[in-house]
């Protein structure tokens, strides 16, 4: 096995360079050459187009290429395309085998030379996912929702595995026995535009101590076999997903149970969260080095619950093991986050314009200056980290605005939460956020509160078309800085970066949850080459956020003044 591998890979490095010399003319021109357009900033929702419209043979695979990006075929989520890509590919030569299908990528019913050089021809390229993640309400596998999702811009899906499904028996003898969710995965894997970041959770009856929930600790004598179906579950899907969160709002109290198992209950078990996090991270990144091993999304809501639901101390025990007990135990660390509890972070207006909304919570709280790691209060999640030594990379679970209950009724609630679509977002990138995801794509029915993007008949509310003009306003652009207009905190201004090409979002904010604000008061700002940069011109293309397109200022002007609502704005120079 290893002689054929190596074979394998000195024929595959010789086809890399034949390829790029043959279709670019030399390595030079092909690292110029290889820079594919992409939309959603830059991740993988690239439309393919027909490889059979072009002729047949090498000819076609060479205007495949065109149509193949660096996102398509980086199967091991490494963020690089490198020879491993190429493996996946080359391990499924001529096989008829339905699990090799993603890997046909002229979809010629044949795995042959020329997927591998489709692969090589991006040989190098970065994938960047952008952080526009979306919960689906468990109907990931819908092939209509999952075309309006990614019609949205989003390129990441929240979705579970369950433990006790897959492995509802105890292991005998130590042999395993597994009933894996191949048809789902599959999906997932033939449709590489949203990517899932995958919640584990549902832990088996007999692995936990007798009369605990099973959405809580695990019994120590079965953590070997938890890591064991960690790393079967990660190697499985390795060409499908990096991402694996650890349960979710696991904050809520093991004892007493309280009823509410949104996808875990290790409510003042935190130390014991955390021994389960470094047997995850050894078994995850064995299976797969590119694994991402994920802090489940906390609820987090110390003020507004007072500890009744969620521990408020749950991320101190956490980290504080983490501290006393060194290893690798977590890549991200999630939080889920909801407008309606935004006045316990930021302290409503006393930080304007900075530190608001999601930025407090993760970022910069305003009890952070009084923090006391004993007492209870809404600490940053990264103040907490501090305090024990991580700098940890961090996302949200879930963000999101009902529009079921609230003040002028649903219509009036469906325009607030297309505004708030767009400051979360806008936050959660300033906020370095590696994942935002919205909480739901369609509402859920049942007698739930209505967050959806899509009415339960999938038909769009404002909020979704938001989106689609959010993602593609920020399209290849990376947050850059907040402005702060001296004299104006309500202004909310954040500046968004393209090499060099300046882009503003812009609101105004009291510094009040969304649904108390005032939707007509505006603010003024002036903007010019000192907010744009290089790129001025004395003329401003504004963007609303359904994509209505309005102009101002004439060319050699020095500024513009700008009015505008709570109702976000995009700037830039044109």
């Amino acid at each position: 096995m290893i002689k054929k591998i190596s074979i394998l890979f000195i024929l595959v490095i010789g086809l890399i360079l034949s390829v790029t010399y043959v279709a670019f003319g030399s390595p030079n021109s092909a690292s110029q050459s290889l820079q594919m357009p992409m939309t959603a900033m830059g991740a993988n929702s690239v439309e393919l187009t027909d490889p059979h419209s072009a002729v047949s043979g090498l000819s076609e695979s060479f205007s495949a290429m065109a149509a193949v990006g660096p996102c398509d075929v980086d199967f091991d989520g490494s963020g690089v395309v490198d020879v491993g890509d190429i493996m996946y590919v080359a391990n499924c030569w001529r096989s008829a085998d339905s699990a090799c299908d993603p890997y046909d990528l002229d979809s010629d019913v044949d795995i042959d030379i020329v997927d591998i050089m489709l692969v090589a021809a991006q040989w190098g390229n970065t994938c960047s996912i952008s952080p526009f993640a979306i919960d689906m309400g468990g109907q990931d596998t819908d092939p209509t929702r999952r075309d309006l999702a990614a019609a949205a811009g989003f390129t990441m899906h929240r979705t579970s595995v369950s433990w006790a499904s897959i492995e509802p028996n105890a292991p005998v003898g130590g042999v395993h026995t597994y009933n894996w969710p191949d048809s789902t995965f599959n999906i997932y894997r033939n449709d590489r535009r949203l990517i899932p970041y995958v919640i584990v959770m549902n832990n088996p009856s007999w692995a936990v101590p007798v009369g605990q929930p099973t959405c809580g600790p695990i019994d120590s004598d079965h953590l070997d076999d938890f890591g064991e179906f960690v790393g079967q579950l990660v190697s499985r899907y390795a060409d499908v997903t990096p991402y694996w969160v650890f349960y979710n709002e696991e904050d809520l109290w093991t004892t007493p149970y309280v009823g509410h198992d949104a996808g875990g209950c290790w409510g003042g078990n935190g130390a014991e969260y955390a021994q389960m996090l470094a047997v995850a991270w050894d078994a995850a990144h064995s299976a797969n080095p590119n694994a991402q091993v994920i802090f489940g999304a906390a609820a987090y809501e110390p003020v507004w619950d007072g500890g009744a639901t969620w521990d408020r101390f749950f991320f101190r025990d956490a980290f504080e093991y983490m501290e006393d007990n060194p290893d690798d135990y977590v890549d991200i660390i999630l939080a889920n986050q909801y407008n309606a509890f935004r006045d316990d972070w930021d302290g409503a207006s006393i930080t304007s314009p900075e530190n608001q909304e999601i930025i407090a919570k993760f970022r910069q709280a305003v009890s952070d200056a009084s923090f006391n790691p004993n007492t209870p209060g809404a600490y940053s999640i990264y103040k907490w980290q501090t305090e024990y030594g991580l700098d940890t990379p961090m996302a949200t679970g879930e963000v999101g605005l009902q529009v079921s209950v609230g003040p002028g009724g649903v219509p009036t609630m469906e325009e607030l939460q297309a505004r708030h679509a767009v400051h979360v977002n806008v936050r959660g990138m300033a906020a370095g956020l590696e994942i935002i995801c919205w909480y739901t794509l369609a509402d859920k029915g049942g007698g739930e509160l209505n967050y959806g993007l899509l009415h339960g008949n999938l038909t769009p509310r404002p909020a979704y078309y938001a989106y689609q003009v959010l993602t593609q306003q920020l399209d290849g652009y990376g947050f850059d800085q907040q402005l702060v207009v001296s004299g104006k905190p309500k202004i909310q201004a954040y500046r968004f970066d393209d090499n060099g090409v300046k882009k503003l979002v812009l609101w105004r904010d009291s510094g009040e949850k969304i649904k108390n604000q005032s939707s007509i008061a505006t603010e003024t700002m002036t903007v010019s080459a000192t907010e744009l940069g290089a790129g001025w011109t004395g003329r401003l293309r504004v963007t609303d956020k359904l994509g209505n397109v309005s102009t101002y200022g004439y060319s050699g002007a020095p500024s513009v003044d700008l009015a505008f609502s709570s109702d976000p704005i995009y700037v830039e120079a044109y």
